[in-house]
């Protein structure tokens, strides 16, 4: 959420309401805006959660909590993760299904990064 002011020389100053790293803008200059309307994209600082897809036939090997380990692009480090959303239905296109994991520790790596992720064994699905 952002909160925009009244012109102030013909300029309207918008501040959000947490601080991050814009991803995207929405907006174009000069372009007339309706209330409620997406100007920008933000990524709010903090932990970092990783989003990948899963094919339909493994993602009954998932559950919430579950540990997985998570590799950047171009480095060797794992890093600990555990799952926290599993998407209820398979995207119409790709017929895979989406999952978020939050890293437990701290992140070096840009936003947008390229992982690699290796899903452990559960446990309660043997």
């Amino acid at each position: 959420m952002a909160y925009a002011f009244p012109p102030i020389g013909g300029v309207s100053v918008m501040f959000a309401d947490k601080s991050g790293v814009v991803t995207g803008l929405e907006a174009e200059v000069g372009q007339v805006l309706s209330a409620g309307m997406p100007v920008l994209r933000l990524a709010q600082d903090g932990p970092r959660d990783v989003l990948f897809a899963v094919p339909e036939d493994k993602v009954a090997s998932l559950q919430r909590g579950q540990s997985v380990q998570v590799k950047f692009w171009g480095s060797e480090e794992m890093h600990k993760a555990s799952v926290y959303e599993i998407a209820a239905s398979a995207d119409p296109v790709t017929r895979t299904f989406s999952v978020r994991v939050a890293l437990t520790g701290p992140v070096t790596a840009p936003l947008g990064s390229t992982v690699t992720v290796s899903i452990e064994p559960n446990p309660s699905a043997s």
